[in-house]
């Protein structure tokens, strides 16, 4: 029974019947591999850039409420999120305990097209972003266009333009407004 069956397996690869329906099959999953390879990797690219920017615009939106409205700068990120096409239960927003930065953290799983085929579904991709405020410590180029000619003090806080010479208009809050042109 054992030799019968060695025999019929060997006359049976010798005989190359069904080896092309094998190659196809084969190539068909290579192929789908390529497919799947090209456009979901693509989609996933593709999703997280968009992630990426929903959450620098949220983020830096958001920051801008900061230091003085840490609940307006969280309400204010998530509005830029789900404006960018993030949904409000895939996101994250953490205001520091500080309250000079803003964390945002969405997420969106992606269903694949061609790797199901595979045996893959979906895969989740994740973003994150950080914008925080800061006092300007420096500038490049940067000059005032005229400075008060007086003795230099070290410590000493000095004025370098008030004012343009136009018309200016005192606000309530007592301060001046108009347009000072440059530095």
């Amino acid at each position: 029974m054992l030799k019968n069956f060695a025999a019929r397996l060997k006359s049976r690869i010798a005989s190359e019947k069904g080896s092309v329906l094998l190659m196809v099959a084969l190539g068909m999953v290579v192929l789908l591999g390529c497919a799947s390879l090209v456009t979901d990797v693509g989609l996933l690219y593709t999703s997280r850039n968009r992630l990426i920017n929903a959450a620098d615009a949220a983020a830096l939106a958001g920051a801008q409420e900061l230091p003085d409205k840490p609940e307006m700068a969280e309400a204010v990120a998530r509005e830029y999120a789900k404006a960018n096409g993030v949904i409000e239960d895939n996101l994250e927003v953490e205001v520091s305990a500080d309250r000079k930065s803003i964390t945002v953290k969405p997420c969106q799983n992606v269903r694949f097209l061609f790797a199901r085929v595979l045996g893959f579904t979906e895969q989740e991709v994740n973003a994150e972003a950080t914008a925080l405020t800061a006092p300007l410590t420096g500038a490049i180029g940067v000059v005032p266009f005229s400075i008060e000619e007086q003795v230099l003090k070290i410590g000493k806080q000095y004025v370098l333009k008030e004012g343009s010479g136009g018309p200016a208009v005192e606000g309530a809050d007592g301060k001046m407004s108009g347009w000072y042109g440059a530095l």
